[in-house]
């Protein structure tokens, strides 16, 4: 997710921006579709995405004409990842240019089959395998973007000092690691399984960057388990199997990464996590040079999960004790 981008809300959220009705998309699928349509489970606030087809081979999403999926970055996405980017269309319009709200894109997506945890591999392996050159100019740049929007963090309570502060030390560290083409707003919501948990597909390829590898690698700590305000983190029963069995995979699919390496890899994972959750809850807390008169529950969320992700010991991310050394 882009790092200023509020987190994901549900469904209902989208339609209220939309020019037209979930009735409305839900009667379309029905008349254009046999009826034969189910609602993703994990849904955003910037679009509407079904499985339609008898076999529930394609995936349909509704997104505001405003916001529409880039072409370019699809087919640059596609050179690199291969099949984990699916074929895009635009099969129709609903509502109208001059009405009060956006008109709603009806994309036809593509699903992949077949594929097991294996894939969550070969996709990043694939952003490894090619990387991107960047002139020293630019270089900086990326450089400086980051340890600013880290520095910006450190209005979080002082728990999350140390932590923040040891990620910009490690930043020259990061830029040495290949710059990729990487996903910027990939989250849980992004990856699309079957009912037998299988991978169909990785949705909003709406925004690219380039920028060191790692960066959104966090989402695998979070498809490996779940969140919730009541419990915090909690994993999955075969959580550390999954890390072991990636990273050990990833190695050999990159042609080997040695442990300082596989370090800033991580460092860089907890970079991309600050900015995605911490830059989010900034925005909500300080909408303008103070802190908002009220706490509202988009800010306690991000910073529940930060404290869950990189404070609890008995739930954080295995690279925050090996940072803080």
């Amino acid at each position: 997710m882009d790092p200023l981008e509020i987190l994901e809300l549900d469904t209902p959220d989208f339609f209220v921006s939309a020019g037209i009705t979930r009735q409305a998309c839900d009667d379309w699928l029905r008349r254009f579709h046999e009826g034969s349509f189910t609602p993703l489970p994990e849904q955003s606030n910037s679009s509407y995405s079904v499985c339609v087809g008898q076999d529930q081979d394609r995936i349909l999403q509704f997104r505001l004409k405003p916001s529409p999926l880039d072409a370019d970055a699809i087919n640059l996405a596609r050179r690199i990842y291969g099949s984990s980017v699916p074929a895009v269309v635009v099969e129709a319009q609903l509502g109208d240019d001059d009405g009060e709200k956006p008109p709603v894109l009806v994309y036809s997506i593509d699903c992949m089959r077949g594929t097991d945890y294996s894939s969550y591999l070969f996709f990043f392996a694939a952003a490894w395998n090619s990387p991107r050159q960047l002139c020293s100019e630019d270089r900086a740049v990326e450089k400086q973007t980051h340890i600013n929007n880290l520095q910006s963090l450190l209005c979080l309570p002082v728990e999350f000092h140390p932590i923040i502060q040891a990620c910009i030390k490690q930043m020259d560290a990061v830029m040495r690691l290949p710059m990729v083409v990487y996903h910027t707003n990939l989250s849980k919501e992004s990856f699309t399984v079957d009912h037998e948990c299988q991978l169909v597909g990785i949705l909003s390829w709406s925004r690219l960057a380039i920028g060191p590898f790692g960066l959104n690698l966090h989402v695998l700590e979070e498809i490996s388990g779940d969140f919730s305000l009541q419990y915090g983190r909690s994993d999955f029963f075969d959580h550390k199997d999954l890390q072991c069995l990636f990273w050990d995979s990833l190695s050999r699919a990159v042609g080997g990464l040695t442990p300082k390496k596989t370090r800033s890899i991580k460092v860089a994972m907890i970079v991309g996590f600050l900015q995605r959750w911490g830059l989010a809850w900034k925005l909500a807390t300080y909408p303008g040079p103070e802190a908002a008169s009220t706490v509202d529950e988009i800010s306690q969320f991000n910073l529940a999960v930060m404290k869950s992700y990189l404070i609890d010991p008995t739930t954080r991310f295995e690279g925050v004790k090996e940072l803080l050394a």
